[in-house]
């Protein structure tokens, strides 16, 4: 069986018996699997793996004592998985992961960096992203994984303290003597010129380098998040003029139907811009509720895509917006969102439905009929997956356009690439739109 684990269905992985895990080969087979799993950014699966053989390790208590060197090898297992779908565990995850699991990412050569770079980026609201920064700060502060033999002397009182991450990185911080943004230069000096670390061997001084890097990270924005905040891309189209938009998600809110944000209360000599501003601001001050029913359905389903899928069609039936939104926001950081269509056959043929009542005018039978059969064709498209947001949370839970666009946003900044201009701002009226989709050569189009 071994043999078939990189490629088996993950449920079939579930199924295997404690006795069967203790087997080497199946270890062996586990171990390839998770290698593809990172490989495909298989996140979903990431979870599902995790989750499975976190529960073997904890249920079976002899494990750690009769097989040792097993019970080692499955630990890493799940802390490299864990690693892989960074970007969407809980908190309370992250957290342990950098405090007492960063030397093990190390040894097994993770890119951690580059995993916090993907949080940052599915954490779109600074806010949010500012409280994951501080979070893994005040982790890495309370590191007490050794590196090596290290010890560091202390310059206050001359005491021997053991060479744990957060002694490491309290000693650099004194020997940079600076508080601004620090860069390899400061790094690769403090590994040269400290005391501390002239006694280090090659490999712990490659792994305090990575101690550092990732300190660095953290603590200072890269350049580039900086101005992905800052930055604001004026989109025009025909007469109409986008507003410029912090490149950042828009929270979630509880949107009831009408919003207090909908266009019809607003006075006409505000400007819209700043329309478009307080709607913002309204929409990020709601947006705790959908946080926590985030975290609650990454509990309750331990971040499962099929349960998921099975919570987000359960809410629909049931109106309940805010659970709706959640599962989107979860299914779009997973990256499973998109494949909603294709694996959802009632979804899609309600969607080509909507499509075909949606576009009746001024279009032939024969148009419609061709660009109903294209999303069925290609139901991963990013206008495939307009269209099915829309017949969401427009047809199926009477968002109004501005409250429904203010979802898509989001789950388009999530989605990204083509996908992040599923809706926009319009800076004329002072609301939030779907970007208009049309009829072209018998195709649905974006009119972007």
């Amino acid at each position: 069986m071994a043999r078939d684990l990189k490629t088996i269905d993950i449920e079939e992985i579930r199924k295997l018996k404690p006795e069967e895990l203790l087997d080497n080969d199946i270890y062996g087979g586990l171990a390839a699997r998770v290698f593809e799993i990172e490989r495909t950014n298989s996140y979903d699966e990431a979870i599902s793996l995790s989750s499975f053989l976190q529960n073997f390790i904890e249920t079976e208590k002899e494990l750690e004592r009769e097989h040792p060197t097993l019970f080692k090898k499955y630990q890493s297992l799940v802390i490299w998985l864990k690693f892989v779908s960074f970007h969407i565990l809980l908190d309370s995850d992250i957290y342990n992961l950098m405090k007492d699991y960063l030397m093990t990412g190390f040894d097994l050569e993770i890119d951690i960096r580059g995993k916090i770079k993907i949080l940052f980026r599915s954490s779109l609201d600074p806010y949010i992203r500012g409280e994951k920064r501080n979070m893994m700060l005040k982790a890495l502060s309370q590191n007490n994984e050794r590196v090596g033999n290290l010890k560091i002397i202390s310059e206050a009182n001359n005491r021997q303290l053991p060479g744990t991450i957060s002694n490491i990185l309290m000693d650099f911080n004194r020997f940079t003597k600076t508080e601004g943004r620090r860069g390899s230069l400061e790094e690769v000096s403090y590994l040269d010129k400290s005391p501390n670390m002239r006694q280090l061997k090659a490999q712990d001084r490659d792994r305090v380098l990575k101690i550092l890097q990732v300190y660095d990270f953290v603590r200072f924005p890269p350049l580039e998040e900086m101005a992905r905040e800052l930055v604001v891309t004026p989109f025009t189209f025909r007469d109409q003029k986008r507003a410029p938009l912090p490149k950042r998600g828009l929270p979630t809110s509880p949107l009831k139907s009408p919003m207090e944000t909908g266009r019809e209360s607003a006075p006409a000599e505000v400007d819209p811009l700043e329309l478009l501003k307080q709607k913002y601001q309204t929409y990020r001050a709601q947006r705790q509720r959908i946080l926590r029913l985030e975290d609650e359905l990454m509990v309750q389903t331990k971040g499962e895509a099929e349960t998921i899928k099975k919570e987000l069609a359960q809410s629909t039936r049931q109106r309940e917006t805010e659970r709706v939104i959640a599962c989107l926001k979860i299914l779009a950081r997973q990256g499973i969102l998109f494949y909603s269509l294709r694996d959802n056959p009632a979804w899609l043929e309600a969607t080509m439905k909507s499509v075909g009542e949606k576009y009746k005018k001024g279009n032939s039978a024969e148009a419609i009929r061709h660009a109903v059969s294209g999303i069925k064709e290609d139901p991963t498209s990013a206008v495939a997956i307009s269209e099915f947001l829309q017949y969401l949370l427009r047809d199926k839970l009477n968002l109004t356009e501005n409250d429904s666009a203010l979802v898509g946003v989001e789950v388009g900044q999530l989605l990204g690439d083509e996908y992040q201009s599923l809706a926009y701002g319009d800076q004329e009226s002072g609301s939030f739109e779907w970007t208009k989709n049309r009829i072209k050569d018998r195709k649905l189009v974006s009119e972007i």
